[in-house]
Protein backbone atom coordinates (compact mmCIF):
# COMPACT_ATOMS: atom_id res chain seq x y z
CA UNK A 1 0.00 0.00 0.00
CA UNK A 2 1.11 3.60 -1.06
CA UNK A 3 1.57 5.65 2.04
CA UNK A 4 1.68 9.60 1.62
CA UNK A 5 2.78 11.82 4.76
CA UNK A 6 1.89 15.82 5.58
CA UNK A 7 4.43 16.63 7.08
CA UNK A 8 4.29 20.08 9.33
CA UNK A 9 5.30 20.49 12.93
CA UNK A 10 5.08 17.64 15.40
CA UNK A 11 3.93 17.94 18.73
CA UNK A 12 3.31 15.70 21.56
CA UNK A 13 1.19 12.76 21.26
CA UNK A 14 -2.56 12.37 22.56
CA UNK A 15 -3.65 9.90 24.31
CA UNK A 16 -6.13 7.80 23.63
CA UNK A 17 -9.69 8.82 24.49
CA UNK A 18 -12.79 6.86 23.34
CA UNK A 19 -15.01 8.45 20.66
CA UNK A 20 -18.49 9.10 20.77
CA UNK A 21 -19.94 8.66 18.10
CA UNK A 22 -17.58 6.68 16.21
CA UNK A 23 -19.02 6.95 12.78
CA UNK A 24 -20.76 9.61 10.68
CA UNK A 25 -22.29 10.23 7.33
CA UNK A 26 -21.98 13.55 5.70
CA UNK A 27 -23.04 15.15 2.22
CA UNK A 28 -20.07 16.40 0.07
CA UNK A 29 -20.36 20.24 -0.88
CA UNK A 30 -18.34 21.72 -2.98
CA UNK A 31 -18.94 25.46 -1.32
CA UNK A 32 -18.60 23.89 2.39
CA UNK A 33 -15.65 22.98 4.29
CA UNK A 34 -16.23 19.62 6.13
CA UNK A 35 -14.49 18.82 9.41
CA UNK A 36 -13.24 15.55 9.90
CA UNK A 37 -12.51 15.19 14.02
CA UNK A 38 -9.81 12.42 14.96
CA UNK A 39 -7.61 11.85 18.00
CA UNK A 40 -3.85 10.58 18.46
CA UNK A 41 -3.63 6.72 18.25
CA UNK A 42 -7.05 6.38 16.26
CA UNK A 43 -7.25 6.29 12.42
CA UNK A 44 -10.08 7.87 10.39
CA UNK A 45 -10.97 6.72 7.46
CA UNK A 46 -12.90 8.71 4.70
CA UNK A 47 -15.21 6.48 2.23
CA UNK A 48 -16.15 8.74 -0.67
CA UNK A 49 -18.55 7.19 -3.16
CA UNK A 50 -16.24 6.46 -5.84
CA UNK A 51 -12.99 6.95 -6.41
CA UNK A 52 -10.94 10.08 -5.77
CA UNK A 53 -8.80 11.99 -8.50
CA UNK A 54 -6.36 13.32 -6.51
CA UNK A 55 -5.37 14.81 -2.78
CA UNK A 56 -3.11 18.30 -2.42
CA UNK A 57 -1.98 19.37 0.84
CA UNK A 58 1.44 21.31 1.61
CA UNK A 59 3.74 19.11 2.78
CA UNK A 60 2.53 15.77 1.57
CA UNK A 61 5.24 13.22 0.96
CA UNK A 62 4.81 9.67 -0.52
CA UNK A 63 6.62 8.03 2.56
CA UNK A 64 8.08 9.07 5.54
CA UNK A 65 11.45 10.49 6.13
CA UNK A 66 13.74 10.14 8.58
CA UNK A 67 13.86 13.15 11.42
CA UNK A 68 10.83 14.50 9.47
CA UNK A 69 8.37 16.93 10.82
CA UNK A 70 4.99 15.31 10.52
CA UNK A 71 1.40 15.76 11.92
CA UNK A 72 -0.92 13.36 9.86
CA UNK A 73 -0.23 10.07 8.18
CA UNK A 74 -1.72 10.01 4.74
CA UNK A 75 -2.48 6.63 3.87
CA UNK A 76 -4.76 6.05 0.00
CA UNK A 77 -4.19 3.52 -2.66
CA UNK A 78 -4.36 5.58 -5.90
CA UNK A 79 -8.25 4.33 -7.87
CA UNK A 80 -9.64 3.92 -4.36
CA UNK A 81 -12.27 5.69 -2.95
CA UNK A 82 -10.45 5.05 1.00
CA UNK A 83 -8.93 7.61 2.46
CA UNK A 84 -7.27 7.20 6.09
CA UNK A 85 -5.63 9.58 8.50
CA UNK A 86 -3.94 8.95 11.74
CA UNK A 87 -2.55 12.86 13.67
CA UNK A 88 0.31 11.98 15.64
CA UNK A 89 0.21 15.12 17.53
CA UNK A 90 -2.25 16.16 20.68
CA UNK A 91 -2.72 19.58 18.59
CA UNK A 92 -2.58 18.44 15.49
CA UNK A 93 -4.54 20.59 12.69
CA UNK A 94 -4.62 21.26 8.95
CA UNK A 95 -6.59 21.33 5.49
CA UNK A 96 -6.59 18.94 2.68
CA UNK A 97 -8.43 19.00 -0.56
CA UNK A 98 -9.73 16.54 -2.37
CA UNK A 99 -9.91 16.23 -6.34
CA UNK A 100 -13.45 14.50 -6.73
CA UNK A 101 -15.55 14.42 -9.88
CA UNK A 102 -14.25 17.24 -11.12
CA UNK A 103 -14.67 19.18 -7.97
CA UNK A 104 -12.68 20.41 -5.08
CA UNK A 105 -13.60 19.20 -1.76
CA UNK A 106 -12.37 21.11 1.32
CA UNK A 107 -11.82 18.87 4.64
CA UNK A 108 -10.05 20.16 7.84
CA UNK A 109 -8.40 17.58 9.93
CA UNK A 110 -8.32 18.19 13.55
CA UNK A 111 -7.70 16.76 16.67
CA UNK A 112 -11.32 16.36 18.94
CA UNK A 113 -11.24 13.68 21.61
CA UNK A 114 -14.71 14.48 22.15
CA UNK A 115 -16.12 14.05 18.59
CA UNK A 116 -13.31 11.54 17.22
CA UNK A 117 -14.66 9.41 14.28
CA UNK A 118 -13.28 5.92 13.19
CA UNK A 119 -14.92 6.58 9.74
CA UNK A 120 -16.70 9.14 8.01
CA UNK A 121 -19.07 8.10 5.21
CA UNK A 122 -19.34 10.90 2.50
CA UNK A 123 -22.86 10.99 0.03
CA UNK A 124 -23.18 12.92 -3.19
CA UNK A 125 -26.52 14.32 -3.20
CA UNK A 126 -26.21 15.67 -6.94
CA UNK A 127 -25.30 12.41 -8.28
CA UNK A 128 -27.94 10.42 -5.99
CA UNK A 129 -30.51 12.97 -7.65
CA UNK A 130 -29.14 12.40 -10.79
CA UNK A 131 -29.48 8.61 -10.79
CA UNK A 132 -33.20 9.08 -9.04
CA UNK A 133 -34.18 10.62 -12.48
CA UNK A 134 -32.52 8.13 -14.64
CA UNK A 135 -34.41 5.92 -12.53
CA UNK A 136 -37.90 7.80 -12.82
CA UNK A 137 -36.84 8.15 -16.61
CA UNK A 138 -36.39 3.95 -17.15
CA UNK A 139 -39.45 3.03 -15.04
CA UNK A 140 -41.31 5.46 -17.51
CA UNK A 141 -39.88 3.59 -20.19
CA UNK A 142 -40.24 0.17 -19.39
CA UNK A 143 -44.30 0.97 -18.66
CA UNK A 144 -44.56 2.56 -21.73
CA UNK A 145 -43.12 -0.73 -23.67
CA UNK A 146 -45.74 -2.57 -21.01
CA UNK A 147 -48.38 -0.54 -22.11
CA UNK A 148 -50.93 -1.85 -25.14
CA UNK A 149 -50.11 0.38 -28.27
CA UNK A 150 -52.93 1.72 -29.76
CA UNK A 151 -54.15 -0.03 -33.18
CA UNK A 152 -54.36 2.64 -35.94
CA UNK A 153 -57.73 3.29 -37.09
CA UNK A 154 -60.04 5.45 -39.24
CA UNK A 155 -62.27 7.17 -37.11
CA UNK A 156 -64.29 5.58 -34.04
CA UNK A 157 -67.60 7.16 -35.50
CA UNK A 158 -69.07 4.85 -37.26
CA UNK A 159 -72.22 4.79 -38.75
CA UNK A 160 -74.79 2.84 -38.12
CA UNK A 161 -74.87 1.13 -41.31
CA UNK A 162 -71.73 0.22 -42.00
CA UNK A 163 -71.82 -1.20 -38.24
CA UNK A 164 -74.53 -3.37 -39.89
CA UNK A 165 -72.48 -4.09 -42.71
CA UNK A 166 -69.89 -5.51 -40.46
CA UNK A 167 -72.47 -7.83 -38.63
CA UNK A 168 -73.40 -9.47 -42.30
CA UNK A 169 -69.65 -9.57 -42.56
CA UNK A 170 -69.32 -11.73 -40.10
CA UNK A 171 -72.37 -13.43 -40.64
CA UNK A 172 -70.69 -14.95 -43.78
CA UNK A 173 -67.37 -15.09 -42.62
CA UNK A 174 -67.07 -18.89 -43.64
CA UNK A 175 -68.14 -18.02 -47.09
CA UNK A 176 -65.84 -14.92 -47.23
CA UNK A 177 -62.77 -16.54 -45.79
CA UNK A 178 -62.45 -18.43 -49.47
CA UNK A 179 -60.98 -15.30 -50.64
CA UNK A 180 -58.20 -14.19 -47.57
CA UNK A 181 -58.33 -10.62 -48.96
CA UNK A 182 -62.00 -10.42 -48.07
CA UNK A 183 -61.39 -10.88 -43.98
CA UNK A 184 -57.88 -9.45 -43.66
CA UNK A 185 -59.10 -6.51 -41.95
CA UNK A 186 -60.78 -8.98 -39.01
CA UNK A 187 -59.27 -10.80 -35.81
CA UNK A 188 -60.94 -14.10 -35.02
CA UNK A 189 -61.51 -16.78 -32.38
CA UNK A 190 -63.99 -19.40 -32.60
CA UNK A 191 -62.10 -20.45 -29.16
CA UNK A 192 -64.08 -23.35 -26.53
CA UNK A 193 -65.72 -19.98 -24.53
CA UNK A 194 -67.02 -20.31 -21.50
CA UNK A 195 -71.03 -20.00 -20.91
CA UNK A 196 -72.49 -17.53 -18.73
CA UNK A 197 -75.59 -18.70 -17.32
CA UNK A 198 -78.67 -18.46 -14.74
CA UNK A 199 -81.11 -20.80 -13.68
CA UNK A 200 -83.45 -19.07 -16.73
CA UNK A 201 -80.82 -18.99 -19.48
CA UNK A 202 -77.32 -19.89 -20.75
CA UNK A 203 -75.83 -17.59 -22.81
CA UNK A 204 -72.35 -19.05 -25.19
CA UNK A 205 -70.34 -17.00 -27.21
CA UNK A 206 -69.78 -18.80 -30.48
CA UNK A 207 -67.11 -16.31 -31.82
CA UNK A 208 -65.78 -13.17 -31.61
CA UNK A 209 -64.43 -11.13 -34.48
CA UNK A 210 -62.46 -7.71 -33.81
CA UNK A 211 -62.58 -5.27 -36.71
CA UNK A 212 -59.33 -3.10 -35.26
CA UNK A 213 -59.55 -0.34 -37.80
CA UNK A 214 -62.98 0.75 -36.08
CA UNK A 215 -62.13 -0.59 -32.47
CA UNK A 216 -64.82 -2.88 -32.11
CA UNK A 217 -65.83 -6.70 -31.63
CA UNK A 218 -68.91 -8.80 -32.73
CA UNK A 219 -70.27 -11.02 -30.64
CA UNK A 220 -72.68 -14.28 -32.52
CA UNK A 221 -74.04 -15.89 -29.11
CA UNK A 222 -76.40 -18.89 -28.83
CA UNK A 223 -79.14 -17.85 -26.20
CA UNK A 224 -80.95 -20.69 -24.55
CA UNK A 225 -83.92 -20.83 -22.20
CA UNK A 226 -83.73 -23.37 -19.88
CA UNK A 227 -87.31 -22.91 -18.38
CA UNK A 228 -90.72 -23.64 -19.98
CA UNK A 229 -91.85 -20.11 -20.46
CA UNK A 230 -90.50 -17.72 -23.40
CA UNK A 231 -87.60 -15.18 -22.16
CA UNK A 232 -88.23 -11.77 -23.52
CA UNK A 233 -85.04 -9.25 -23.60
CA UNK A 234 -84.09 -6.22 -24.71
CA UNK A 235 -81.95 -6.67 -27.82
CA UNK A 236 -79.83 -3.48 -26.94
CA UNK A 237 -79.06 -4.34 -23.52
CA UNK A 238 -76.13 -6.68 -24.02
CA UNK A 239 -73.35 -6.15 -21.59
CA UNK A 240 -70.00 -7.59 -21.49
CA UNK A 241 -67.67 -7.89 -18.58
CA UNK A 242 -63.98 -8.39 -18.57
CA UNK A 243 -61.45 -8.02 -16.09
CA UNK A 244 -62.83 -5.28 -13.86
CA UNK A 245 -64.33 -3.34 -16.97
CA UNK A 246 -67.61 -3.85 -18.25
CA UNK A 247 -68.42 -2.84 -21.94
CA UNK A 248 -72.28 -2.11 -23.36
CA UNK A 249 -73.50 -3.08 -26.83
CA UNK A 250 -74.18 -0.47 -29.23
CA UNK A 251 -76.07 -1.97 -31.67
CA UNK A 252 -77.68 -5.83 -31.96
CA UNK A 253 -79.06 -8.04 -34.91
CA UNK A 254 -81.28 -10.01 -32.31
CA UNK A 255 -85.05 -11.10 -31.98
CA UNK A 256 -85.45 -10.23 -28.27
CA UNK A 257 -87.42 -13.69 -27.37
CA UNK A 258 -86.21 -17.02 -26.86
CA UNK A 259 -89.13 -19.91 -27.04
CA UNK A 260 -89.47 -22.08 -23.86
CA UNK A 261 -86.77 -25.05 -23.98
CA UNK A 262 -85.17 -23.60 -27.36
CA UNK A 263 -82.05 -21.62 -28.28
CA UNK A 264 -81.48 -18.97 -30.55
CA UNK A 265 -78.55 -16.74 -31.85
CA UNK A 266 -77.72 -13.07 -32.17
CA UNK A 267 -75.25 -11.08 -32.90
CA UNK A 268 -74.17 -7.71 -30.86
CA UNK A 269 -71.05 -5.35 -31.21
CA UNK A 270 -69.49 -3.30 -28.39
CA UNK A 271 -66.90 -0.32 -29.54
CA UNK A 272 -64.41 1.80 -27.57
CA UNK A 273 -64.91 2.03 -23.97
CA UNK A 274 -67.36 4.14 -21.59
CA UNK A 275 -64.80 6.90 -21.65
CA UNK A 276 -64.59 7.11 -25.60
CA UNK A 277 -61.40 5.71 -25.68
CA UNK A 278 -60.06 2.13 -26.99
CA UNK A 279 -60.66 -0.96 -25.36
CA UNK A 280 -57.60 -2.44 -27.66
CA UNK A 281 -59.09 -6.18 -26.24
CA UNK A 282 -58.41 -9.47 -28.08
CA UNK A 283 -61.55 -11.38 -28.90
CA UNK A 284 -59.71 -14.55 -27.05
CA UNK A 285 -60.95 -13.42 -23.98
CA UNK A 286 -63.03 -15.31 -21.12
CA UNK A 287 -66.37 -13.34 -21.55
CA UNK A 288 -69.38 -12.94 -19.41
CA UNK A 289 -71.72 -11.52 -20.84
CA UNK A 290 -75.41 -10.68 -19.61
CA UNK A 291 -78.74 -9.49 -20.94
CA UNK A 292 -82.03 -7.60 -19.33
CA UNK A 293 -84.86 -9.31 -19.33
CA UNK A 294 -88.32 -8.22 -19.57
CA UNK A 295 -91.83 -8.84 -19.77
CA UNK A 296 -93.49 -9.40 -22.86
CA UNK A 297 -94.89 -5.84 -24.55
CA UNK A 298 -95.52 -4.81 -27.96
CA UNK A 299 -92.35 -5.35 -30.47
CA UNK A 300 -91.15 -7.42 -27.17
CA UNK A 301 -89.92 -4.16 -25.63
CA UNK A 302 -91.08 -2.79 -22.12
CA UNK A 303 -95.20 -1.37 -22.06
CA UNK A 304 -95.49 1.89 -21.14
CA UNK A 305 -99.13 3.75 -22.09
CA UNK A 306 -101.78 5.05 -19.91
CA UNK A 307 -103.32 3.08 -17.42
CA UNK A 308 -100.34 1.12 -17.03
CA UNK A 309 -97.02 1.33 -15.04
CA UNK A 310 -94.00 0.96 -16.55
CA UNK A 311 -93.26 -2.74 -17.48
CA UNK A 312 -90.70 -4.17 -15.00
CA UNK A 313 -87.60 -4.96 -15.56
CA UNK A 314 -85.45 -7.95 -14.29
CA UNK A 315 -81.97 -8.08 -12.61
CA UNK A 316 -79.28 -8.11 -15.29
CA UNK A 317 -76.99 -11.78 -15.28
CA UNK A 318 -73.98 -10.65 -12.33
CA UNK A 319 -70.95 -12.52 -12.73
CA UNK A 320 -67.23 -12.51 -10.99
CA UNK A 321 -65.41 -11.48 -14.26
CA UNK A 322 -61.38 -12.47 -15.35
CA UNK A 323 -58.96 -10.55 -16.36
CA UNK A 324 -58.81 -9.05 -19.67
CA UNK A 325 -56.18 -10.00 -22.72
CA UNK A 326 -54.88 -7.00 -24.98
Amino acid sequence: MKRLFLSLTALPQLALSAPNPVIASVALDPNKPIIVPTAANITTTLEFPKPIQGIDGVGLASAPKENAQLLFSVSHVPGTRFVSFTPLTSTASTNVNFIYEGEVYVFILKVDVERALFKMSLTDPLAELQQRKEAERADLKARARNQPIPEERDTLRVSPARMLGLIDKVKAYHLLKQSPENVEDLERTEGKFEPSETPECKIQPLSVTRKGAWDALVFEVAITNKTKEPIFYDPESFLVAVGHRSYASIMADAEGAVPAGKTTVAYFIIQGDAAQGSNNLSPDNAWLISMQEVVEGPALMPQTGAGKEPVERLESLEFESPKPKK
